[in-house]
């Protein structure tokens, strides 16, 4: 198939004051931009600003102009203030002579309305890959998808040429909806750090280390599911620590929850936020990655961790299912009783998972190439 010239719409992209909003948004991107024109058109509203001001980047086949916009509050005017920067972002393009072959919109809302309105004045096709995990937590009963919402997505998503999600729950999820015959998986990228060393490492003063890399937030990572698991654990045995890595605004009162439960610095201890590289080190130095979240929509720090040779503990929901095993970690149920059982296993028997296979396998998969090539081939077979 010959490149195209993709007009990629983003709802979600890093921030400066918010690095990790939609990277994987921004790695897509990127991977699209190894066997297509890519051209990013994302909006960011600024204090201090009278009018739009326009900032350009260029990563060989992938161009980025972001619009910066007058600051505007939260709620309907700033979302409806974002399209019209988005607008304004597309326009001046095309003002220069720009052309393309097909829209991309990433996360529908708010981008996708303005990409459909587009598409359908064009008559260029509509591809949208959505990041939101709102029907895989209504199918699970966390949160319901309000009515209005859940129409006026469904609409959008049936004019597409195709949609994408990066997970086979995330797909159920949108069968669910009757989105089943437009939709797909594709995963999203994951860049990993040096391959594992066929050994784990040794205990360090009698202590194996476990890591859990997030955000930290209880509604979604259950943070606090993890930390009552730990007190089983350090009941029965005192051969491990536990590193949370990342920050948040819930760090405080998990700390305080850590302490309670007399953990706090000898068994459970909070790192904060590290560094790409501190990120690879701690996981060089550890035996296994631990997940009890409540929904993922795909979990790419579970794919780094079992890049790096970690065996992981999972959730038996969501996007993880796609790709852990038994070869690489263990499924497990919500109760704290599940992963106590679990990290106690592990810390047993870590040493009879094949590190060096587990990180080949995850890395042929969800590597920048080969993701080009599945979204390369879905295109193919929808445009024939």
């Amino acid at each position: 198939m010959s490149p195209k010239r993709i007009l990629f719409l983003a709802s979600w992209y890093p921030e400066p004051n918010a690095p990790a909003k939609g990277v994987f948004v921004l790695k897509h991107a990127r991977a699209l931009a190894l066997t297509n024109s890519v051209q990013l058109v994302y909006a960011r509203g600024q204090m201090g600003i009278s009018d739009y001001e326009i900032q350009d980047e260029v990563e060989g086949n992938l161009q980025k102009r972001i619009i910066l916009y007058p600051q505007v509050k939260s709620g309907i005017a700033a979302n409806w203030a974002f399209l019209k920067a988005i607008k304004f972002g597309f326009s001046s393009l095309i003002k220069e002579g720009y052309s393309f072959d097909l829209i991309h919109a990433n996360v529908l809302f708010p981008v996708g309305f303005y990409a459909w309105y587009l598409a359908s004045k064009t008559k260029k096709p509509l591809i949208i890959t959505e990041h939101l995990d709102l029907f895989l937590r209504d199918m699970i009963g966390v949160e319901k998808a309000p009515l209005p919402g859940r129409i006026l997505r469904s609409f959008i998503h049936r004019r597409a040429l195709f949609n994408t999600v990066c997970s086979q729950p995330m797909l159920s999820a949108f069968e669910r909806f009757g989105l089943e015959k437009n939709t797909e998986v594709w995963p999203n990228v994951v860049e990993f750090g040096p391959m594992p060393v066929a050994e784990f490492p040794l205990a360090i003063e009698g202590k194996y280390c476990i890591i859990h890399i997030s955000s930290l937030r209880d509604d979604q990572k259950n943070i606090t599911g993890i930390l009552e698991a730990l007190a089983l654990l350090a009941k029965k045995r005192q051969d491990f620590s536990l590193h949370f890595i990342g920050n948040g605004s819930e760090r405080a009162q998990h700390e305080q929850l850590a302490d309670q439960l007399g953990l706090l610095n000898s068994v459970v201890f909070f790192e904060g936020f590290v560094s790409e590289e501190e990120k690879q080190a701690w996981m060089q130095r550890s035996i296994g990655h631990v997940m009890q979240s409540h929904f993922e929509g795909f979990s790419v720090v579970t794919a780094e961790a079992i890049g790096a040779g970690l065996p992981v503990i999972v959730r038996n929901i969501g996007g993880p299912t796609d790709f852990v095993d038994s070869t690489n970690g263990y499924l497990i149920e919500k109760e704290p009783e599940a992963l106590f059982s679990a990290m106690d296993t592990l810390l047993d028997k870590f040493r009879s998972f094949d590190r060096v296979k587990m990180a080949q396998e995850i890395r042929a998969r969800f590597n920048s190439t080969q993701v080009a090539a599945d979204f390369d081939k879905l295109l193919l077979d929808y445009s024939s």
